[in-house]
């Protein structure tokens, strides 16, 4: 099956078709065909996002309740990492090849039915490796629905719309946890249950999405171009631009809980600080991605990564239920930001027929700035917080110092393609 292809500038004549050519103004919220496509898929991840949310907190529990050794139960979490991350690129293949609900629809559907493997009477040995494998079919998924994102948005909104996925995926963080929390408290395997259940009902959802590509809204780039070494190449720096806050949430997601606990947090103030952490991504990540959009990327991540850096050390010196409870929104204020911009500016560097590849690479690598901080903030918390909490400063930095060399002053990366 060849790829379909648009030629240079998406149209036959060079350029975005007349009638279909945005301008500064337009919303692509305006297009009842956009329209179509854009809200079944924004619930649907709403909902998808959801399930995980209920499971992720509950799964070490779940396996330390059936006397899963702790050392297998970091390997596990590990191997959801590795496996989500693995995928990425092969389903972007795919979901380029292939018609992208049908990527989407069946990776989902797959995600949806794999929680239910975990109440099986699996040996110890198999559960990273159910992990890995179910961790890994959420990469047709995202790369799949990302894409589509790209195939139904004119370039110059695109900050905003991968900012209102931000928030869709952020809304399942903000419920999530907390709802799986109650559950758990019913019955733990009922958490699976309704996880799975809301995937499936995610997947029922996007049923309604239509089954053609739009492809309107190409840029100027010949495909034959772009392949994977220098769709690498082109992708790289924003990874490094996305990796400082991938990174900070990862130190978050992986020691946070304990190093509240430890200050003398209750399980209930541990819930609670992660949905401080989910709430400004709710909140502002439409915002600052149409402020990206409008007047450039360059302040929002000056700003982003000038807080992070100075909240790092902050961290390790917060104590007390309400300081660190701050903190914790602080932190979901300052990786807000990052993720939708560089998404936004991947898809502009590509036609529609290499939107899942890109995005698969750029997922990729932010994933492993995810796996690393998880790592290396396990192993240091023991040894100093202060140094575990530092190195967000660190990388950081030079995320920073990445996004100040690729975008200019008074860039308006709709128009610019992000300063390339």
């Amino acid at each position: 099956m060849t790829e379909d292809v648009l030629p240079e500038g998406g149209h036959p004549g060079g350029g975005l078709p007349p009638h279909s050519r945005p301008t500064s103004s337009d919303s692509p919220l305006r297009d009842a065909a956009t329209r179509q496509t854009l809200r079944p898929l924004l619930l649907g991840n709403i909902m998808q996002a959801l399930g995980i949310q209920i499971f992720a907190p509950i799964l070490p529990i779940y396996l330390a309740k059936n006397d899963i050794s702790s050392g297998l139960i970091g390997l596990t979490m590990a191997a959801g990492i590795a496996g989500y991350g693995s995928t990425q690129y092969p389903s972007g293949r795919i979901a380029d090849r292939f018609d992208r609900r049908l990527v989407l629809l069946s990776g989902m559907l797959l995600y949806s039915l794999a929680f239910y493997v975990y109440l099986l009477p699996l040996p110890g040995p198999a559960i990273p490796v159910v992990r890995f494998l179910h961790a890994g079919l959420a990469g047709l998924y995202t790369v799949s629905a990302v894409a589509v994102l790209a195939d139904v948005t004119p370039i110059e909104h695109r900050g905003r719309m991968y900012g209102t996925w931000h928030a869709s995926t952020r809304t399942g963080f903000l419920i999530g946890p907390l709802l799986g929390g109650i559950i758990a408290s019913v019955n733990l395997e009922f958490a699976f249950i309704f996880s799975g259940a809301s995937c499936l009902i995610a997947c029922a959802v996007m049923t309604r999405l239509p089954h053609s590509r739009p492809q309107r809204y190409a840029v100027a780039e010949k495909p034959s171009t772009v392949k994977a070494p220098g769709l690498l190449r082109r992708i790289l720096p924003l990874i490094l631009i996305g990796a400082g806050c991938d990174y900070a949430s990862g130190t978050f997601m992986a020691i946070w809980s304990l190093w509240m606990i430890s200050n003398g947090a209750t399980t209930l103030a541990v819930g609670l600080a992660f949905c401080l952490f989910a709430l400004p991504a709710v909140l502002l990540s439409t915002w600052l991605g149409t402020a990206a959009d409008r007047y450039g990327p360059r302040r929002i991540l000056f700003l982003s990564y000038l807080g992070l850096a100075v909240l790092g050390p902050l961290c390790a010196l917060a104590h007390g239920t309400v300081v660190l409870s701050t903190v914790a929104l602080l932190a979901g204020l300052f990786t807000t930001a990052a993720r939708p911009i560089v998404s936004a500016d991947a898809s502009r560097l590509v036609t529609p027929a290499f939107q899942a590849r890109a995005q698969s690479v750029l997922f990729t690598g932010l994933m492993a700035a995810q796996l690393i901080a998880a790592i290396a903030a396990g192993l240091l918390l023991g040894l100093s917080p202060l140094l575990a909490f530092t190195t967000i400063s660190i990388v950081s930095v030079i995320s920073l110092s990445v996004s100040l060399t690729r975008y200019r002053p008074g860039d308006a990366a709709g128009w610019a393609g992000g300063g390339s």
